[in-house]
C-alpha cells in the first residue's frame, strides 16, 4: 500500500534538480541530475525517515503553493558599527497545507517556518509577518543566499505507507526540546491517571470543551479538591474520543509552572525566547500546556504584574497560538483579576467544588473500592469512614477528596504488608498531625485535670492560665470548638518572665508533640516599620514568608505572636481575618489556613502600672484593663480568653529553679557519660534568690543557672575527662556553688 505526499521542487541554472520534504518537519532535501532521479532520492528519504524519524512526518491532504512579497530590511556591520540597508524587495515562495487532521498550514521552507493558522485568518497577511520576523536585520549575505528560484512548483509522490512505531524517541524531536527541557506530557506519568470519581459528568463537559480548537480554560475550586485529577481524566476522553493515532497521541496535554518556566533564564530576553518556542512547540503538538498555579504566572518574569510571563503570554492565547488549562483558587483567581485586568478573560472558568456530606462519605468509600480492586492493598469501608470523620474534624478547611484520599492511599499500600485496622487509621492520623490519640478517639475519656496537671508541670506559678489553656484543649476533645476559627486564640498578658511564651511551648508539646517543631514564633516588634504588612505575609517578589510556609507544610501547629502591641497598625488589620476565619492571604491570592492551629498572643501592656516590688502578686484587673484600652474592639472581640499573669511569688520560683535542675539532668554531656546530677534544698534556694529580678520576673533564672551551676559542672567535667557512670552531688558552700563525685 502507498500514500501521497507532497514535495516543492525548482531547477538550478545548471540543470539539476532540487527537491524538499514538505511532509518533514525539518524540510530533508535532495538534489539529483534530472527530475526521475530527484524524485527517487526523494522517496529514499521519505522511507528512511519513517523508519529512523517516524516523528519528523505530517501526511498532508492539500498543498498549495501561494507567493508573498515582502520588503527584507538588512544590516551589516563593520567593526563595532552597523549600518541600514535600503528595503530588498522578495517573493518568497509560502505553500498552504491542510494536514489528515484538517489543520490548516503556512510552510516556508525556504525561511525554515511552519505554523498554524485558522480557516478564516488572513493567509498572506500571516506569512508575511512571519517571513518579515525571521528576516529582520539579517546580514546581506544572508539574504542573498535566500534569493528564491523562479520556478518553484508543488508535486505529490506516491510513497510506501510508513509504519508506525510509537513515541519511544519522541525526546530526540528537535521541535519539541524545550517542552522537554521545561515541562511534563502529562498523559504519559501513569501515577497521575486516576479517575475523577465522583465527577464524571464534569469530565465529560470539559472534555467537549477540550475539543475545540480555540479557547482557554480555567478550572478555579479550593486546594485538594480534585482540579488536576479532573483536567487529566478530561483530556484523557478527549484524545481517546478524537480518533488520534499519530505517535503525539500521548504529548497533548503539558503541565508547567511560571518557575519552571523562568528557571536558569539569566539575561535579558531569555525567557521571553523560551515563551515563543513553547508556543510553537504547543503549536506542533496541537495540545493544551497546563499551568499549575495561574497566579505563579503573575509573579515571575518581570519586575510588575504588566512585565510578568502572563503578560507577555496574553496576546498569544488571544490570537488563538497558545491554548492554556490553568488552576487557581477562588481568592488566586480574584487577585489575578486585580493584578492584571483583563488576563483572566481569556479563560472560560470552569468552577469545581468539593465533597461535602453523603457525597463525601460515598466517595471516600469509592476510593477505598478502586484502590483495592486496583492491587495496592484492601482497604475496609469503616476505614474510609474513620479517616474522612478525622479529617471534618480536625482539619476541617481540607476540602474532600484532598489530604484524606492522600492518607487512603497511605494506608492502602501499608495494607500489603499488614492488616489495616481503624486503630491503624487512628494511629497514622496521629503521626501526620502529632495530635495524640486521647485527642482523636471518643472511646478515650480526657479529663479537664489530667490537662491542667500536664500543663502545669511546664508552667509554673499560673494556674488561671493553665486552667484557660486546659479548657480549650477539653473542647477540642469534644468537638465543640468553632470549624471555621483557629482551634483557641489566647491572649496572654502579665509582667515579663513569668512564663507566657513557656505556656506557648507547652500547647505545642501537649497537642502536637513536639514543643521545638510545631511552635512558630514571631516577634512582633519586627513588624513595626512602614514595610511590617509586606514582611509578614510576603512582599512584592511573589515569595512567602517562611512562617507561612511552615504553616503551609503543618497546620497542626502553634503559632505565637509575642509582644503584639508593638506591631505596625497594618498588622493588626491582617490579623482579623486569622482570628476570625481562620485563614490570612497575600496580594497573590494565596491562602494559609490556621483553623487546625493554636493561636497564643502575648502582651506587656499594663506591666509598669501594676509592677510590683519583690514577690507579690498584681491585679489581674490592670491588665485586662490595659488590653481594652489598647487593642480595638474587633480585634479585642475575636480573642477566646484573655488571661493575666500575676507575678511570681517564692513557692513558683522555688519550683522553677526544681524543673531547671531537673531539665539540666538531660543534657547531652551527662546522659551520654552516665553522670547523675543530685542536690539538697540549698541549692534551690540559692537559685531561686538569685534568678529572681522584680523587673523581669524568672527570666534572670536561666542565666543564673548558667552563670553558677552549669559553668562549675563544666569545669568539672573538663578536670576529670576519665570520668563516667558517677553521682554528682551539687552544693553550696558560702554563697557559692561546689561539684563534687558522690563516689
Amino acid at each position: 500500500m502507498s500514500a501521497r505526499t507532497p514535495i516543492m521542487q525548482w531547477r538550478d541554472p545548471q540543470g539539476g534538480w532540487h527537491g524538499l520534504l514538505l511532509g518533514d518537519d525539518l524540510y530533508a532535501s535532495a538534489w539529483a541530475g534530472d527530475k526521475r532521479a530527484l524524485h527517487d532520492e526523494l522517496r529514499e528519504l521519505h522511507a528512511w525517515l519513517a523508519a529512523n524519524a517516524s516523528w519528523r512526518l505530517n501526511e498532508h491532504t492539500e498543498a498549495e503553493l501561494i507567493w508573498v512579497r515582502i520588503e527584507a530590511r538588512a544590516r551589516f556591520k563593520r567593526g563595532a558599527r552597523t549600518f541600514p540597508v535600503e528595503p530588498l524587495p522578495l517573493r518568497i515562495p509560502c505553500v498552504r497545507s491542510v494536514d489528515d487532521r484538517d489543520q490548516l498550514w503556512c510552510l516556508q521552507p525556504q525561511l525554515q517556518l511552519r505554523f498554524d493558522i485558522d480557516r478564516g485568518g488572513e493567509f498572506k497577511a500571516l506569512a508575511r509577518h512571519y517571513a518579515q520576523e525571521a528576516l529582520r536585520d539579517a546580514d546581506p549575505m544572508r539574504l542573498a543566499l535566500m534569493l528564491p528560484p523562479d520556478d518553484c512548483s508543488i508535486e505529490w509522490l506516491s510513497v510506501p505507507l510508513r509504519e508506525r512505531r510509537g513515541a519511544q524517541r519522541i525526546e530526540d524531536h528537535p521541535r519539541l526540546k524545550v517542552l522537554f527541557e521545561c515541562a511534563e506530557p502529562a498523559l504519559r506519568d501513569r501515577r497521575l491517571l486516576g479517575a475523577a470519581l465522583g465527577r464524571e459528568r464534569e469530565a465529560v463537559a470539559l472534555a467537549e470543551r477540550l475539543k475545540a480548537k480555540r479557547g482557554n480554560v480555567l478550572l478555579v475550586g479550593p486546594r485538594g479538591v480534585g482540579k488536576t485529577t479532573l483536567l487529566l481524566d478530561a483530556t484523557r476522553r478527549w484524545v481517546r474520543d478524537s480518533n488520534d493515532d499519530t505517535d503525539l497521541k500521548d504529548y497533548r496535554l503539558w503541565r508547567i509552572s511560571g518557575a519552571r518556566i523562568v528557571a536558569g533564564m539569566m539575561y535579558l530576553g531569555q525567557w521571553q525566547a523560551r515563551c515563543e518556542a513553547l508556543v510553537s512547540a504547543m503549536g506542533y503538538v496541537r495540545g493544551l500546556l497546563a499551568i499549575e498555579n495561574l497566579a505563579e504566572l503573575i509573579q515571575v518574569g518581570g519586575e510588575n504584574p504588566e512585565s510578568s510571563v502572563a503578560a507577555f503570554l496574553a496576546p498569544f492565547m488571544a490570537r488563538g497560538d497558545l491554548r492554556l488549562v490553568a488552576e487557581a483558587t477562588g481568592d488566586e483567581f480574584e487577585a489575578c483579576r486585580r493584578l492584571l485586568p483583563g488576563f483572566v478573560d481569556h479563560f472560560e472558568v470552569v468552577r469545581v467544588e468539593g465533597f461535602v456530606g453523603a457525597a463525601a462519605q460515598s466517595l471516600m468509600r469509592e476510593v477505598a473500592r478502586t484502590i483495592g480492586s486496583s492491587g495496592r492493598g484492601t482497604l475496609e469501608p469503616q476505614v474510609a469512614d474513620v479517616v474522612l470523620a478525622l479529617h471534618q474534624r480536625f482539619q476541617p478547611a481540607a476540602c474532600v477528596p484532598g489530604p484524606a484520599v492522600r492518607l487512603l492511599r497511605e494506608l492502602a499500600h501499608r495494607a500489603r504488608r499488614e492488616p489495616v485496622t481503624i486503630d491503624t487509621a487512628m494511629a497514622a492520623f496521629a503521626t501526620r498531625s502529632g495530635l495524640p490519640e486521647a485527642l482523636l478517639r471518643d472511646d478515650v475519656l480526657l479529663r479537664f485535670d489530667d490537662v491542667r496537671n500536664a500543663l502545669a508541670g511546664k508552667v509554673i506559678g499560673q494556674q488561671q492560665a493553665v486552667a484557660a489553656a486546659a479548657q480549650c484543649i477539653v473542647t477540642l476533645k469534644a468537638g465543640l470548638n468553632d470549624p471555621i476559627r483557629p482551634v483557641a486564640v489566647l491572649l496572654l498578658t502579665g509582667p515579663t518572665g513569668t512564663g507566657k511564651t513557656a505556656l506557648a511551648r507547652a500547647l505545642a508539646g501537649y497537642c502536637f508533640g513536639d514543643a521545638n517543631e510545631r511552635l512558630l514564633r514571631l516577634d512582633m516588634s519586627e513588624y513595626a516599620g512602614f514595610d511590617a504588612l509586606s514582611r509578614l505575609v510576603g512582599g512584592g517578589d511573589g515569595r512567602a514568608p517562611r512562617w507561612l510556609q511552615s504553616i503551609e507544610r503543618q497546620p497542626f501547629s502553634v503559632v505565637l505572636f509575642d509582644e503584639i502591641e508593638k506591631a505596625a497598625p497594618e498588622v493588626f488589620d491582617a490579623l482579623l481575618g486569622l482570628l476570625d476565619e481562620g485563614r490570612i492571604s497575600d496580594r497573590f491570592g494565596r491562602v494559609y489556613d490556621f483553623t487546625s492551629a493554636i493561636v497564643v498572643l502575648t502582651s506587656n501592656l499594663g506591666a509598669n502600672a501594676t509592677a510590683a516590688i519583690g514577690f507579690s502578686s498584681s491585679a489581674p484587673d490592670g491588665f485586662d484593663h490595659a488590653a481594652r484600652a489598647f487593642f480595638r474592639p474587633e480585634f479585642y472581640n475575636r480573642l477566646d480568653a484573655v488571661i493575666s499573669y500575676g507575678s511570681l511569688d517564692a513557692i513558683s520560683m522555688r519550683a522553677i529553679a526544681r524543673k531547671e535542675l531537673d531539665d539540666l539532668r538531660q543534657r547531652e554531656g551527662l546522659i551520654e557519660r552516665g553522670l547523675t546530677l543530685v542536690w539538697d534544698d540549698a541549692v534551690v534556694e540559692f537559685l531561686a534568690s538569685v534568678g529572681f529580678d522584680p523587673q523581669y520576673g524568672a527570666r534572670p533564672l536561666q542565666r543564673a543557672l548558667d552563670a553558677h551551676i552549669v559553668g562549675v559542672l563544666a569545669e568539672w567535667r573538663l578536670a576529670n575527662p576519665e570520668a563516667r557512670n558517677r553521682q554528682l552531688r551539687v552544693t553550696v558552700d558560702e554563697g557559692r556553688v561546689v561539684v563534687a563525685s558522690a563516689r
